[in-house]
């Protein structure tokens, strides 16, 4: 009878071991129990009845003439009397680059007394061969016994949904929590827990207190916790099977408002939803933004380099729901393009501007005023709309002083700017009001002055002006010229100061038609 079954186990085994026919090798090696002892060569796997062990070791496939296959790394289990089971598998493929004549990976599995018999079974390696003409190459065996428990065991305690007194599998709606997983006993002894992913136990990493939740799984899973003292023994498995969403996620639109995407409420799956958005590109490549909003402001920190790019890029966004995900619609991303009729009138004390064009388009247009001295200095005021009164509380300084001062608004728009024509602003002896139309009077604003980094030069002509901006100071050896040619109506012109530039005192002078038409001096900070 003895002979028959070494027979038996010889035919099965030569049969997996065929089509080796290039030499190709499969081999289990520096086999040793989970954070524990060496197992010798030859020697078996040895586990409690009642209990499991979960062992770690090397799995390697040699392709010594380095041959173009791929297929399927199996580590398989086999009961003595019964078909051959895969705990774990994965692809290789010797026509990659960065593979030649061998792989290897390091496997950690657990096996559990129960699916084996009395006398034991094998663990050993397997590599299914996909491509040419098939195959199956088997590796050397590695027995498995079970053995009994000896005086002392810990008992396999036994786990529950809820705590003890409750249930041993229970049925969730996908996306609902499920209840905490505890057990029985004293809690004197360490704990892992596992649960099955693609249908195989698996270490929970960082799970190893008497408790566990699972949170939100997403499909039916498995669990028990393995007990740690000087031995071991594992608990009953438990099962939470989950019922998949009965409907998809829909109602995932997006449109575009000025400068705010709004996204609909999605309807649909879990009735639960997360958001993420992200660009794509001409060539198909996205990138994801950290909003994650049902809607979403396309805030020039951010998308001022799409606005302002000559390709086209598309604004989308995700809902997750469960295990399932939506994409919306695509929004193409505007581009940025000159701001126009950017002009402002005074009607008593009520300064009226003009909407905008250009830009961004509708909605996308934000307001600044700000008042130009005889100096060239700036004072911006607090008023952000796109009209504004001339509140005493505010203006009567200006209403009441001897010198003039100019009113004008700036609109932005994406990365674009554009100033307005200049108001003088009435003084109290007669309110006879004017818009200024003398260049003579004022050829550009100067803003923000004192700085810290950049000033903006602001144009004041109808028409278009040859123009040539130029700063010195007592620490510059030759005066620079920081803009030379022309300038179009309203045009911001921008001057960002060189880093090496230090703090101080600079002047700038305005020349046009080869006269010197404003000077003034700028405060660096």
């Amino acid at each position: 009878m003895k002979n028959m079954k070494l027979l038996l186990n010889f035919l099965f085994f030569a049969v997996l071991s065929v089509i080796s026919t290039y030499g190709q090798t499969v081999t289990i090696s520096n086999l040793r129990y989970t954070n524990g002892a060496l197992i010798p060569n030859g020697a078996a796997i040895e586990i409690y009845e009642g209990g499991s062990k979960s062992v770690t070791f090397d799995l390697k496939i040699d392709n010594p003439q380095s041959l173009s296959v791929s297929g399927n790394l199996y580590v398989m289990s086999k009961k003595s009397s019964s078909a051959s089971s895969s705990l774990q598998y994965l692809n290789v493929d010797f026509t990659n680059n960065n593979l030649s004549s061998w792989y290897s990976k390091e496997f950690t599995i657990s096996l559990n007394a129960t699916n084996f018999s009395a006398t034991g079974g094998r663990l050993y390696g397997q590599f299914n061969v996909t491509s040419s003409s098939g195959g199956v190459i088997t590796g050397n065996i590695i027995p498995i016994k079970v053995i009994p428990s000896p005086p002392g065991t810990i008992p396999p305690e036994m786990i529950f949904i809820g705590g003890p007194g409750g249930t041993i599998s229970t049925t969730i709606n996908e996306g609902d929590t499920a209840s905490v997983i505890s057990g029985t006993g004293a809690g004197n002894y360490t704990y892992q827990w596992y649960k099955t992913v693609n249908g195989v136990f698996t270490l929970i990493p960082g799970a190893t207190s008497f408790y566990y939740y699972p949170g939100t799984p997403f499909v039916t899973t498995k669990y028990f916790r393995q007990n740690i003292g000087s031995l071991t023994s594992r608990s009953n498995e438990i099962t939470i099977t989950v019922l998949q969403a009965p409907t998809p996620i829909s109602n995932n639109t997006i449109t575009l408002d000025g400068l705010t995407a709004y996204g609909s409420v999605p309807t649909g799956a879990t009735g639960s939803y997360q958001y993420s958005w992200y660009i794509l590109d001409q060539d198909g490549d996205a990138s994801t933004l950290p909003d994650t909003s049902q809607n979403l402001i396309l805030t020039p920190a951010t998308f001022n380099r799409y606005f302002s790019s000559p390709n086209n890029f598309i604004l989308k966004r995700v809902v997750y729901s469960g295990s399932q995900v939506s994409a919306s619609n695509g929004l193409l991303l505007p581009h940025n393009s000159l701001i126009q009729n950017n002009t402002i009138t005074l009607n008593g004390l009520t300064v009226n501007g003009s909407v905008p064009t250009g830009g961004l388009g509708p909605k996308s247009y934000q307001y600044s005023w700000y008042i130009l001295d005889q100096d060239g200095d700036t004072s911006t005021l607090p008023d952000t709309s796109q009209n504004l009164i001339l509140t005493p509380a505010t203006f009567d300084i200006y209403f009441n002083s001897p010198n003039d001062f100019i009113l004008k608004r700036v609109v932005y728009s994406g990365s674009e700017g554009s100033a307005s024509n200049g108001i003088l602003l009435p003084h109290n002896s007669g309110l006879s009001i004017k818009a200024l139309n003398n260049e003579d009077k004022l050829i550009s604003a100067v803003y923000p002055n004192p700085t810290s980094d950049s000033v903006n030069f602001t144009t004041n002509s109808s028409i278009d002006k040859e123009m040539e901006i130029l700063i010195y100071s007592e620490g510059l050896r030759h005066a620079q010229s920081v803009f030379k040619g022309t300038a179009t109506p309203s045009q911001i012109v921008k001057w960002n100061i060189p880093s090496n530039y230090p703090k101080g005192i600079y002047y700038y002078k305005i020349i046009s038609e080869n006269k010197e038409i404003k000077t003034g001096k700028i405060v660096f900070k």
